[in-house]
């Protein structure tokens, strides 16, 4: 049950990279945003510069920090891109028959670490992002090593229409040849609807990924009101409900999302510095 809810957690709960501000609306494959780094490298900023910093914290036990930089040259944006995830101290409990309480082995952790280049380039209807992440896994004195390449290609109209292969061929993480851990490649349709009305501007986001035997739908809505605060609010046919709020200051945003997944609610705080 403990490597049950390890393994499934970070990646179906958490989302390594979503980002505050993705989580909370539900999709976030079009937006133009630094959060989009991890996910769609086909989107990485619509401003000159950008720092990103957010913390994830899951049932009290389960940490999750994501860091991002983005910068523009010319018509080219590059972004780099960290996670940092630790379970906390998690017990040992061998199977133990006829028992009620199973007998304390004592105690492991899982910390997982990677790095991400993305690199993205604008056209006047389209862009198209590659990236390349370096992942590392350590659990009871295994330490394994993996890549992932993922591309992105996002064609620009009234609509936003967004195809994203990630983990392309899937991502194996080995230790010393042997692999230990496999991340399916995943395929994502992305499609937002942007509005405008007076004060008021938003989007609508939908999505689906395909992974191996499972998809997964999401669809999401961002309310922006005078440029300064944002409601957010999606569902996930995998975490179900979220909700989040932003705050922009002009040279810094201020985020939070509540995500209602199946154990005890996620809370995510992102902060980005940006220069336009």
């Amino acid at each position: 049950m403990i490597l049950f809810i390890i393994f499934t957690i970070p990646f179906d709960y958490i989302f390594p990279g979503a980002g505050a501000k993705g989580l909370s609306t539900g999709s976030y494959f079009t937006e133009n945003d630094i959060t989009s780094l991890w996910w769609n490298p086909a989107n990485i900023s619509g401003v000159n510069h950008s720092i990103y910093f957010d913390w994830t914290s899951l049932i009290q036990t389960f940490n999750l920090l994501n860091g991002a930089i983005c910068f523009n040259i010319k018509n080219t944006n590059v972004g780099f891109g960290v996670n940092y995830f630790t379970s906390g101290d998690m017990p040992l409990n061998p199977e133990i028959e006829d028992t009620i309480i199973p007998e304390n082995s004592g105690y492991f952790d899982v910390t997982e670490r990677s790095l991400t280049l993305s690199i993205a380039r604008r056209l006047k209807f389209m862009d198209i992002g590659f990236s390349i992440r370096n992942y590392e896994q350590e659990m009871l004195n295994f330490h394994g090593v993996g890549y992932g390449y993922d591309f992105g290609l996002t064609l620009k109209n009234k609509i936003i229409l967004s195809l994203i292969f990630k983990d392309i061929l899937n991502t194996e993480i080995s230790w010393f040849g042997r692999m230990i851990d496999k991340i399916p490649q995943s395929t994502i349709f992305a499609l937002s609807i942007p509005y405008k009305y007076k004060y008021y501007k938003g989007i609508i986001e939908s999505s689906i990924l395909i992974q191996e035997k499972r998809s997964i739908f999401s669809i999401g809505s961002i309310l922006t009101m005078r440029d300064i605060i944002s409601l957010r609010f999606g569902y996930s046919a995998l975490r179900g409900f979220s909700s989040g709020i932003s705050l922009d200051l002009s040279i810094f945003s201020l985020y939070y999302t509540i995500v209602n997944s199946n154990f005890e609610p996620t809370h995510i705080f992102g902060v980005e510095i940006k220069r336009r």
